[in-house]
């Protein structure tokens, strides 16, 4: 299989070349080669026409199929238009395996709903697509076991189990199939979410050590806001600013201390993975509401943390702009937010680690896994088999990394030592060569050992350490980080569906509520009364049942 990787990456790389300056494609013994499908799809030489076939498929090496074929693949991709046929990686892929593909551009819920209803052409394969009832589709033979193929097919997907066994876990249903083809790119980036960053040079000129625990994070919050920090002589610091209910720049990091969760990631959290906690029916939750009431009320919370979009809080830390005067003191994301793109050495914004609650522990969201359970092939697809050889080919780790980066040369390199390394300068957002998130197979284990790591990248690890032994409360919301997919029912759905939202959102207003104006104290008996009525303790049982399950597998 080495050999035929190597196949892949030769011939992919000379293809680029073509695609970027229009060079003549050489062999290995840079001699011209024809580039027709005519010499590609039937003049195989006698070396390869000895591979072993099934039918029309060869088991091994490139291309996948004798005589082309055509499949139907149904995907999104978050930064390319929707023309993928027109995108170079995917064309040179079609080349590279004589399978053409008819691309079906997703945007919404209501397409894959409208497909799965009958309403729509059903594709042969669905990308990256979330839906909440992949197993279930399954189960009801609308979708395609997948692990035996996997095992047989499939030796580059395998290594992803072998690397990552969560993965496995992740992608079988409670039948004890497999539905979902793995999707795997473990850098630093991806395994991390949101954290709180502090404004280093605003402690160093106030003479502030970096807060250590709650009590200290609030005194370091009003020396921001009361001892003119930026030296401009004007009172228009914000001490902290947050994105109140996002994933990457929200509240994550700093409910931890308390040993509970914010509403905005739902009502419940899994401790440890064992044990459903409902953070907004502890005291220690009316705790931390108190605390962050006391922030805002004295104007240490950003005014517009609960109303403020996406830009809007962007435009306060942006780092890209080198502004002439900074306002934020403290902010969360997932990597530091440093105006202008500062070396490491020269960076406004250092990380806070996991501060310490009232009772002297730390906890914290832990960082998302890097893991994607959203591939899944149709089981009335002709190819079935052909399809999981296209995948393994994507899935080897570097042709991964080419579909998402695009080819070599463009936005990427490779250094004196063989490693992969960016070329500044350049976007990929929007740009006709890479296809971002198909089927992945970056591991970490690869990527530390093959790209360069970037000056985010390396501060993304220090932090991926940092929070590693304290990342105790398990997301259940599985839009959010740290989530874990639990599997119910039809009875279990039907009841979570007509309970969970309803409470999720009162949860959250109340929470906002409380934050900004004050009063829990007052209401919380009635909070608590309300919540029961409204089947949280039934939704936490549960929620326990299909946790025990999890954990079981």
């Amino acid at each position: 299989m080495k050999k035929a990787i190597s196949l892949l990456l030769t011939i992919v790389l000379m293809l680029s070349l073509v695609g970027c300056g229009g060079a003549t494609k050489t062999n290995k013994n840079n001699e011209p080669v024809n580039d027709s499908n005519a010499e590609t799809n039937s003049d195989k030489d006698t070396e390869k026409d000895k591979r072993a076939m099934e039918g029309n498929m060869y088991l091994e090496g490139f291309p996948i199929v004798k005589e082309p074929i055509t499949i139907k693949i149904a995907a999104i991709d978050w930064w390319n238009s929707e023309n993928y046929e027109t995108l170079q990686t995917p064309k040179e892929y079609e080349k590279l395996t004589n399978i053409h593909c008819e691309w079906q551009h997703i945007t919404s819920p209501e397409q894959l709903n409208l497909i799965f209803a009958g309403g729509d052409s059903f594709p042969d394969l669905f990308l990256f697509l979330d839906y909440d009832k992949i197993n279930e589709l399954g189960k009801d033979g609308q979708l395609l076991p997948v692990q035996d193929l996997i095992k047989k097919y499939a030796p580059n997907v395998q290594k992803m189990f072998e690397k990552e066994p969560i993965a496995e876990k992740l992608c079988t249903a409670s039948d004890g199939n497999m539905y979902i083809i793995p999707s795997m790119y473990m850098s630093p980036g991806e395994m991390l979410r949101g954290s709180t960053y502090i404004n280093r040079k605003w402690l160093n000129k106030l003479n502030l050590d970096m807060p250590t625990n709650m009590d200290e994070f609030y005194s370091v919050l009003k020396a921001f806001k009361d001892e003119d920090p930026n030296g401009n002589g004007k009172e228009d610091e914000i001490p902290l600013s947050l994105l109140w209910d996002n994933d990457l720049y929200g509240i994550c990091s700093l409910f931890g201390p308390w040993g509970i969760t914010s509403s905005a990631f739902g009502p419940f959290y899994a401790k440890d993975q064992k044990e459903i906690v409902a953070s907004v029916m502890q005291p220690e939750y009316k705790d931390a509401i108190k605390y962050f009431h006391k922030l805002y009320k004295e104007g240490l919370l950003d005014q517009e943390a609960f109303t403020q979009d996406h830009d809007k809080y962007l435009s306060k830390i942006s780092p890209v702009v080198e502004r002439e005067t900074i306002i934020v003191g403290a902010s969360n994301g997932y990597t530091p937010i440093n105006p202008g793109n500062k070396e490491i050495k020269d960076m406004d914004y250092v990380m806070v680690e996991p501060l310490e609650g009232p009772k002297g522990k730390h906890h914290f969201v832990p960082v998302g896994a890097g893991i994607f359970t959203n591939n899944y092939m149709s089981a009335d697809t002709k190819y079935a088999k052909e399809i999981m050889r296209w995948i393994d080919g994507i899935a080897e780790s570097e042709t991964s990394f080419m579909w998402n980066g695009g080819p070599e040369g463009i936005l990427w390199k490779k250094n004196s030592e063989g490693k992969i390394e960016r070329i500044e300068g350049t976007d990929k957002k929007n740009c006709d060569y890479s296809f971002i998130l198909p089927i992945m197979g970056v591991y970490s284990e690869w990527y530390n050992n093959n790209v360069v790591l970037s000056k985010d990248d390396k501060v993304k690890l220090e932090i991926l350490e940092a929070v590693r032994p304290v990342g105790d409360q398990y997301v259940l919301d599985s839009k959010r980080a740290g989530n874990i997919p639990l599997v119910f029912s039809k009875e279990e759905e039907d009841f979570i569906s007509t309970y969970y939202t309803d409470i999720s959102q009162f949860c959250k207003n109340k929470e906002a509520e409380w934050i900004m104006q004050g009063g829990i104290d007052k209401q919380w008996d009635d909070y608590q009364n309300q919540l029961k009525k409204m089947k949280i303790e039934e939704l936490m049982d549960i929620y326990q049942k299909a946790l025990d399950e999890w954990v079981k597998k």
